[in-house]
């Protein structure tokens, strides 16, 4: 992928502050953007959002030890714990209906699906805080977690492809680009 990910263009922004945008706007009470490579050219653009930035200096050993970085930083009080990437832009009415399903129904685990297929966000109850706390990149991550417990995730079926998107490649992007960022 060529640029920087979080600073890449979307919808008239970065993809950093879209993202922190369309949390808060969908519903999500705390944002905590956790950065490890290259902070210093990000953090400039997080410092107006009301997010709290959280440095992993352990983030080559993979996305497991940053989401372990972020958790150490969530309020006790909270219900749930919501996990996405910046290369993973959702739209506010996508963030708010998951949350909607995740505390109107009794499942620890909500995520969207497209054509049957899994998409992001993830939506933890907060009761597996110390279970996230104990993930590894040896241990497939958060994939231990819920497989552990399928039979309490309520999978959303949506009819937006955007839940699947992911952009791992320049190729994406500039496809995902047209479709949906340069709105």
């Amino acid at each position: 992928m060529s640029g920087y990910k979080p600073l890449l263009k979307w919808q008239n922004t970065t993809l950093i502050e879209y993202q922190i945008k369309t949390l808060f706007d969908g519903g999500v009470d705390e944002v905590i953007v956790v950065v490890g490579y290259n902070y210093e050219s990000i953090t400039p653009y997080i410092e107006n959002s009301n997010a709290s930035v959280v440095l992993n200096n352990k983030f080559a050993s993979g996305r497991a030890s940053s989401i372990i970085e972020g958790m150490k930083f969530v309020s006790p009080d909270t219900t749930s714990i919501m996990i996405l990437g910046v290369d993973q832009p959702r739209n506010s009415v996508i963030i708010n209906q998951l949350l909607y399903q995740h505390s109107s129904l009794d499942y620890l685990i909500t995520y969207p699906s497209f054509d049957g297929k899994g998409g992001h966000p993830i939506i933890f109850s907060s009761i597996l805080r110390e279970e996230l706390m104990l993930i590894s990149e040896t241990s497939s991550g958060i994939r231990l977690i819920t497989e552990k417990y399928k039979e309490k995730i309520n999978k959303v079926e949506m009819q937006e492809p955007l839940v699947r998107l992911d952009l791992n490649t320049s190729n994406e992007y500039s496809e995902a680009f047209a479709r949906w960022g340069s709105r």
